[in-house]
């Protein structure tokens, strides 16, 4: 149903100014005759202009239907008449957004019979400064975190190639994988992945990998460079 002009309150108690009858402003109007006056003014001056001026219930109330706001971090009430207030919206984003990255070799790692952790300097992005460069994932966010690396090495010449990864959480095993081939191949990629848990503090992962041809007895390899070959990665996944 339509609400004329007449009827819609457009100025409730603002405090605005009078202007006399040149169109001087004149005092403030602070009072309920007075905002009355100016009300009254201005349907008189839109039934001169424009004549009949109507407009449905929703297009004078945008809250239409809206009964609450909410301070709720986590959204449980799950409401489609509520508002959410600032803070409960960036406390909600908070949890569940986290730290990313992604970093790769860049300049080739020589990888030995001696167990060795790998150092990453190559970047592909990175979220929230969680990872230091070099070696090191470290996020500053408590959390479930998919992790991940991928070593690749030159196979041609080798005759039975075996590639070990490991990710390291504070320095001690937390996941491993291992590959290995009789000959045949012109490359060796092996990948290690693994949900962690970080305390969002001091908790960190590291990659170390391990290389040996069990029947030439080749104690060392460079590493394959570049992101689709040899990288490190991880990304949050839930508190």
């Amino acid at each position: 149903m339509g609400t004329a002009y007449e009827d819609a309150d457009y100025v409730g108690d603002l405090d605005v100014s009078i202007p006399d009858d040149n169109g001087v402003e004149g005092k403030r109007a602070n009072g309920a005759a007075e905002i009355r006056q100016l009300k009254q003014a201005i349907v008189n001056s839109l039934a001169a202009v424009t004549g009949p001026v109507t407009a449905s219930h929703t297009e004078l109330n945008l809250l239409d239907g809206l009964d609450a706001v909410k301070d709720e971090n986590d959204m449980a009430s799950d409401s489609d008449t509520a508002l959410a207030t600032q803070q409960s919206i960036k406390a909600y984003v908070d949890a569940t957004v986290g730290p990313a990255f992604r970093y790769y070799d860049n300049a080739g790692f020589t990888v030995s019979t001696t167990p060795t952790v790998v150092d990453f300097e190559g970047e592909d992005f990175e979220l929230t400064s969680c990872y230091d460069g070099t070696n090191k994932f470290l996020p500053q966010k408590a959390g479930k975190y998919l992790v991940g690396a991928q070593i690749t090495v030159p196979a041609s010449g080798e005759e039975d190639p075996f590639l070990r990864v490991d990710l390291l959480k504070n320095g001690s095993l937390i996941a491993r994988s291992e590959t290995g081939w009789a000959g045949g191949l012109s490359a060796l990629s092996c990948q290690s992945t693994s949900l962690i848990d970080m305390n969002g503090s001091t908790d960190f992962v590291q990659v170390r990998c391990y290389f040996f041809d069990r029947t030439v007895g080749t104690p060392s390899v460079t590493t394959t460079s570049g992101n689709a070959f040899t990288n490190f990665w991880a990304v949050y996944q839930r508190t």
